[in-house]
């Protein structure tokens, strides 16, 4: 699932770009998380069984989303698996500055939302995967959804702010580790913590530049048909299918046996 405009083909849940009484898309504000609409019971389905992991998460806040605060549904037939396309194509081909991890095998470009949960969830099974071995190029960009996401962009400044001193990634973990706590006190606790050079961090949290950056990603998704968070790229194509660990390594090895 993504935050996303709902549409047919969409079997995964999703944030949507423009919130609503469709949009199925849970609002996280500090310790509640609220339903704009009751999802639908594949998009129930799929958090219970993301966050029902236990001890697996890693260290990952399991409070952002826990079954139990979700609305009370029926149990529903499992998504379709495998690897799952459209014909959107990325738009902006990944260079330089793009932050990337991993490599040796499929290119997995991922816009993404600090605040929203379903990307929480995704990131779990990308880490899964990049910790298991598997041969991929993951690459983030940003999307923060700031008409329903309160916090979304001031996170993806903060990220950015830490990229300047070389942890961009070490930033981003900790975002996606404590969602629901993204205050600006939160954020500057968080460089704090990373080692970063607070004076440093603070002059690039209002840098024109920075802005800019996030900016860049946003209107790069919103050229290539990015309608909500997250959404994932497997080597330049719309990817819709299963984010699970196992659904997604799927789409992955599908994609270099077909290279």
């Amino acid at each position: 699932m993504t935050c996303v405009v709902p549409a047919a083909r969409v079997s995964v849940p999703s944030c949507p770009v423009t919130p609503g009484p469709a949009a199925g898309c849970p609002v996280v504000v500090r310790d509640t998380v609220r339903t704009a609409a009751d999802p639908d019971a594949a998009v129930l389905q799929f958090l219970q069984s993301t966050y029902a992991v236990g001890a697996d998460m890693g260290g990952w806040d399991r409070r952002v989303l826990e079954p139990a605060e979700l609305p009370d549904r029926a149990p529903a037939a499992a998504v379709e698996p495998g690897p799952v396309t459209s014909d959107l194509a990325l738009a902006a081909a990944v260079d330089t500055t793009d932050h990337t991890r991993g490599g040796g095998g499929p290119q997995l470009v991922v816009y993404r939302d600090f605040e929203c949960p379903y990307t929480a969830a995704a990131t779990q099974s990308i880490g899964v995967l990049l910790k298991s071995g598997a041969a991929f190029e993951l690459v983030f960009r940003h999307f923060p959804l700031r008409s329903i996401h309160l916090h979304a962009g001031a996170a993806a400044a903060a990220s950015e702010a830490a990229a300047r001193q070389g942890r961009f990634w070490e930033m981003h973990d900790v975002l996606f580790r404590s969602q629901r706590h993204l205050e600006s006190a939160d954020l500057r606790r968080y460089a704090d913590r990373l080692g970063l050079d607070l004076a440093r961090f603070e002059s690039a949290l209002v840098d024109p530049a920075v802005a800019a950056r996030v900016e860049r990603d946003i209107e790069s998704g919103e050229r290539s048909g990015v309608d909500g968070t997250p959404s994932l790229f497997i080597d330049g194509i719309r990817y819709r299918g299963p984010r699970d660990p196992a659904g997604l390594g799927e789409a992955l090895r599908f994609a270099q046996r077909e290279s």
